[in-house]
């Protein structure tokens, strides 16, 4: 899929995709992103879990990441948000929502999943903030701890989008 490129304004955030939205052009380009989803099979199933990331920062993976969500949500899917930015994670800006406590705390065991998970106005998207800024997420995306927060979010939503810090920044895409 392709999604255009929205200059920011002012330097601002880019706003999300809204219920009643009247982008039109960028609006079909999440639809058109979420039935490629939905319809691209592997072994007759669907994707479920899937990574967004780009090159290198400010290519605006973090805002398709939250519109997919958005989009995905208002088609009825339950969908789940992760910002897996542990160490410069933005997205519970754009979400409106609390940094802390997040991904990073159920990874270190001092909150359970059950604490992190937020939810805003769309109904249906549920969303784990980076919580923490941490400098080895690396090394917390390959702990045990990871695997079973997936497999545990894989069961409860319909879709585990997951977005990353930058291919060419760190390893920590490579590692998820």
């Amino acid at each position: 899929g392709q999604v255009p490129e929205v200059p920011r304004l002012d330097g601002k955030m880019p706003l999300l995709l809204g219920a009643g939205e009247n982008r039109h052009m960028l609006v079909e380009s999440y639809r058109n992103l979420r039935s490629a989803l939905i319809f691209m099979t592997t072994e007759k199933e669907r994707p479920k879990v899937v990574l967004i990331t780009s090159a290198v920062p400010n290519e605006g993976k973090s805002t398709v990441a939250a519109n997919l969500a958005q989009t995905l949500a208002l088609g009825g899917a339950r969908v789940v948000l992760l910002d897996c930015d542990l160490r410069k994670g933005v997205l519970h800006e754009l979400m409106g929502l609390q940094r802390e406590p997040g991904l990073a705390e159920v990874l270190s065991e001092s909150s359970t999943l059950d604490q992190v998970i937020q939810t805003n106005s769309v109904a249906n998207l549920s969303f784990i903030s980076s919580g923490k800024p941490s400098a080895n997420s690396g090394d917390l995306f390959l702990c045990p701890a990871f695997d079973q927060v997936l497999a545990r979010l894989r069961q409860q939503f319909d879709y585990v989008l997951i977005d990353s810090s930058p291919v060419f920044a760190t390893d920590d895409a490579t590692t998820l």
